[in-house]
């Protein structure tokens, strides 16, 4: 901590946009009144002022991204298939153009002509409907490379995803919303020592809770 009254250079932490202090006499009075955690386990702190903030989210992706909002996560996989099948689509039709250009008597993908047809085929593909219309033939290694490729990607996208809305949908915090807590708390002498004293009760069959002094 510096003498110039600087922030503190890792982090400070805020109770309700206002700063907090643990002591009640010196916080705030427009904080006064206000939890700093619910019962429901959700808290009102926003952390500032973190270095490398970036950086260390992005070193764990998977957590961050399973932290991050619902709108964030379907825009975000809809993005990469879409870019996905974008991408593995031109790559055919540059194979056609190619091919077309080079050597007029081989065919790598029937019924492809154009880019739109070139990006059905690879929605077609990657989502293995398979309609039937479209088909890579084996006259094109280099278009049969793609179609693996494009195959692991798929399946990587599709995997991440089913395991990402698991992890979401699995987490505890939704659980904690039939877990109760007595209004109010009392400290009294237990076995000849002060405790603080309240009670919790589970309001489901399948209790997380077991009764201990």
């Amino acid at each position: 901590m510096s003498d110039k009254g600087e922030d503190h250079p890792l982090v400070n932490i805020t109770s309700n946009g206002l700063p907090y202090s643990p002591f009640r006499g010196r916080r705030n009075s427009e904080a006064r009144g206000s939890r700093l955690v619910q019962k429901n386990g959700k808290h009102h702190v926003r952390s500032s002022n973190i270095p490398q903030k970036r950086e260390r989210f992005l070193a764990d992706f998977f957590t961050s991204f399973i932290d991050a909002k619902w709108p964030w996560v379907v825009g975000l996989y809809s993005v990469g298939f879409l870019f996905s099948w974008t991408f593995f689509g031109t790559v055919y039709f540059i194979i056609f153009a190619l091919r077309k250009k080079y050597d007029e008597g081989t065919l790598c993908v029937e019924k492809v002509d154009s880019w739109t047809s070139a990006f059905l085929f690879s929605v077609e593909s990657q989502t293995t409907i398979g309609y039937g219309g479209r088909q890579i033939t084996p006259e094109c290694p280099e278009a049969i490379i793609f179609l693996l490729l494009q195959s692991l990607a798929g399946f990587l996208l599709s995997t991440s995803l089913l395991g990402l809305i698991f992890a979401k949908l699995s987490r505890p915090r939704p659980r904690a919303q039939t877990v109760m807590f007595s209004k109010h708390a009392v400290i009294a002498e237990q076995d000849g020592v002060l405790s603080l004293m309240f009670r919790v009760g589970d309001a489901r069959k399948s209790q997380l809770l077991d009764s201990s002094q």
